[in-house]
């Protein structure tokens, strides 16, 4: 990923882009195991794909919090008073906000 804040937003293009125009994904995952671990009923492998991590509630509150700084950024490069597509009066109302 690149640098924050602004590696963010193609992080979530690239999301969106996924989830948009989605198409099947083949998932693969190997690991090395001794022999009483392959009897273990409880042992599980995880089999999350890229946006399936992505889309956690701590990453949501990450990527509020880098878009707020880029626009933050940008207000202060371009010496305005008003904000760019107004993002900053939205506020996150999700759990633990």
């Amino acid at each position: 990923m690149s640098k924050r804040p602004f590696g963010t937003l193609n992080e979530i293009f690239k999301y969106r882009n996924l989830l948009a125009h989605g198409k099947p994904e083949l998932i693969e995952r190997s690991k090395e195991m001794e022999t009483a671990e392959l009897y273990n009923p409880h042992q599980k492998i995880n089999l999350q794909t890229w946006w399936e991590k992505f889309e956690s509630i701590e990453n949501c509150k990450n990527c509020y919090n880098d878009i707020k700084q880029a626009i933050e950024s940008i207000k202060q490069i371009s010496e305005k008073d008003t904000l760019p597509i107004g993002i900053l009066s939205i506020e996150y109302h999700g759990p633990d906000a």
